[in-house]
């Protein structure tokens, strides 16, 4: 059983945007302890800079969260199915009444691009003036290339902000795209059929399996990032 083509799509445009993320975590996580030593005039900028990132990766979990956090029991006994099923369909509608709500849960939690383009904007005049090339030139880098790809994820993470509207309806969308795929397997409309609880599961699987890659993503460049914001905070 294939994942739907619509929440693909939309999850293959979250994916990308994690990478983003990812790529500017690992290099300040590898460049952190130099510039802290060496350059901790703008410890608190890069600082700043990750923990809006955080919150964007915070965000996206707990909308993956959606459709991850289910766990049901399967029986083939008559009353016992039947009560699974009732179950099932009710943890899914207050699933569903969430996902209707992820626009307003990814506004409340995310980072925002301006804060981030504002503290590095401020870090690149502070490299200008020390004759150093870019920003991340205070993480210790001495490859241009390097620098040059940093410089490109940071770009795409401030584009997908600035476009952060059609993103939150491509996750949206994923999202309720998923939990219509499980309904519609409970039955027709107007009808819940027992009989189709293990089928629902495994549709829900496999779209569960889907997010669920990113949640951990995101968790663990949330978990990253926090750890960079609380190392260059201990050199104030």
């Amino acid at each position: 059983m294939a994942i739907v083509g619509e929440a693909l799509d939309a999850i293959g445009a979250v994916s990308e945007a994690i990478g983003n993320v990812r790529t500017i975590a690992q290099a300040v996580r590898e460049g952190r302890d130099y510039l802290r030593t060496m350059h901790p005039e703008v410890a608190e900028d890069l600082a700043a800079m990750c923990e809006e990132m955080r919150k964007s990766s915070h965000a996206l979990a707990s909308a993956s969260s959606i459709v991850t956090h289910f766990r049901f029991v399967v029986s083939d006994a008559g009353d016992g199915q039947a009560a699974e099923a009732s179950r099932f369909n009710e943890h899914l509608l207050r699933h569903k009444a969430q996902a209707e709500r992820v626009r307003q849960l990814l506004d409340s939690m995310r980072g925002h691009c301006s804060t981030i383009e504002g503290h590095a904007a401020f870090v690149r005049e502070r490299a200008e003036a020390k004759g150093l090339r870019s920003l991340f030139s205070f993480l210790g880098l001495r490859s241009e290339a390097r620098e040059d790809e940093l410089a490109d994820a940071l770009q795409r993470i401030y584009n997908e902000e600035l476009d952060y509207h059609r993103n939150v309806s491509a996750m949206a969308h994923a999202i309720a795209t998923s939990l219509a795929a499980v309904q519609d397997a409970l039955g027709p409309p107007g009808i819940l059929d027992p009989a189709k609880v293990p089928e629902a599961a495994r549709v829900l699987g496999v779209h569960a399996e889907a997010f669920a890659r990113i949640e951990a993503d995101c968790n663990f460049n949330a978990l990253e990032l926090q750890e960079s914001v609380d190392r260059l905070r201990s050199a104030r």
